[in-house]
Formats: structure tokens, sequence, C-alpha cells
């Protein structure tokens, strides 16, 4: 209970298993980076703050880096931009059946009545009068 708000245990499950993934990528990659031959702490360093996206560097990411190390810190900054679960999903292709969609909501429901606005309210020439533009 937080603040007089009790959470079920589906927002409980939810919230772990977005903390594991989460987890669980970063501590592959780090040691992903770690069997590449860089420091342990500076392979966390470097992973974490790809995942963060917060743009410091302990100076691993250069040209030099390998390409699948590049690649890893690319999806890295992504997944951590839109979270690691919509990251999968969006990976795998998955869609939703027709029964979980939201129902669509008719037309005649939501649409408004427009009055048409008459032809002669609009002028064809701005009025404009000389003493606005005199120079002095």
């Amino acid at each position: 209970m937080i603040d007089g708000n009790e959470f079920g245990g589906n927002i409980i499950i939810a919230n772990l298993v977005l903390i594991i993934v989460s987890l669980s990528v970063v501590l592959g990659a780090g040691v992903m980076f770690w069997f590449s031959g860089f420091g342990l702490v500076d392979s966390m360093f470097e992973v974490s703050s790809a995942f963060g996206t917060v743009g410091l560097s302990t100076g691993i990411a250069t040209l030099a880096l390998a390409a699948h190390l590049k690649l890893a810190l690319i999806v890295l900054m992504i997944m951590g931009r839109v979270e690691a679960i919509p990251f999968f999903v969006a990976l795998s292709g998955l869609r939703l059946k027709k029964g979980d969609r939201a129902a669509p909501t008719p037309v005649e429901e939501t649409a408004q009545v427009v009055e048409p606005i008459p032809s002669d309210s609009f002028k064809t020439e701005p009025e404009i009068s000389n003493d606005e533009f005199k120079i002095s």
C-alpha cells in the first residue's frame, strides 16, 4: 500500500518482470563486453550508461570497437528508451487478438455538426488605409 492505494498482484508481478528482464539484459551485455577484454567495472558502466541513455562513457565506445559491441550499445540505447518489454514485443511481431482490442466507437456518436460559413463573410481585398503606411 502506497499513499492509501493498494496494488494488485498483477501490477506487482508486471513490475518485477520488467525489472528482472532489464537487469538480465544489462548484465548480459556487461558480461559480453567483459569477455571481449574490457574491465568489468568499465563494461558495466558503459552498458548501464547506454541502457539509461545517459551519454556518459569510459572511452570504450570508439571507432575501433568491434561491430557486434557497437550493435549491442545501439540496441541497449533503444531498449532503454522504450523499455525492454515493448522492445521485445515489437521485435517478435506479436499482434493482439480481435478480442483483446478496444471496441471501435461508432462515427455517428462522435461526429460533430459544423455549420457552413457563408461565402459573403470572406473579403477578397484587405482593407488597408494609406494612413498606416506613411513615412515621416
